[in-house]
């Protein structure tokens, strides 16, 4: 990971330093910035691909409600399409709730996800 990281601020900084400053010390500080610039944008970069997963599980969700409430499914049907949805969010609270210490999280089951609103 770093060696990637750090070819690619090199790139970088011969870009922004080019020959204009030949001093060692700014082409370190560049180094040092553009591998915090690339730290970031992969940070963000894991965050909207969780953002995006989300985004994805709830609007299955909702697809199988609106199913569920026109009648085009049974609630059998609706159950059996959700809970892997269900579990796969129930998992990632769990994550989230380790991470920052709550020894308790709100778990999703399939009567409160179906009277959730999703708009």
């Amino acid at each position: 990971m770093w060696g990637n990281l750090t070819a690619q601020a090199n790139i970088l900084t011969s870009v922004k330093v080019g020959n204009l400053w030949g001093s060692r010390t700014t082409k370190s500080a560049l180094l040092a910035l553009a591998i915090v610039e690339l730290l970031l944008q992969s940070i963000l970069n894991k965050n909207m691909a969780d953002l995006s997963i989300a985004l994805a599980n709830r609007q299955a969700l909702a697809d199988i409600k609106r199913r569920y409430d026109t009648g085009h499914i049974t609630q059998q049907e609706a159950k059996e399409l959700a809970q892997p949805i269900i579990n796969r969010v129930n998992k990632r609270a769990a994550e989230v709730a380790r991470k920052y210490g709550k020894s308790k999280y709100i778990v999703l089951d399939f009567v409160s996800s179906m009277r959730n609103s999703y708009h």
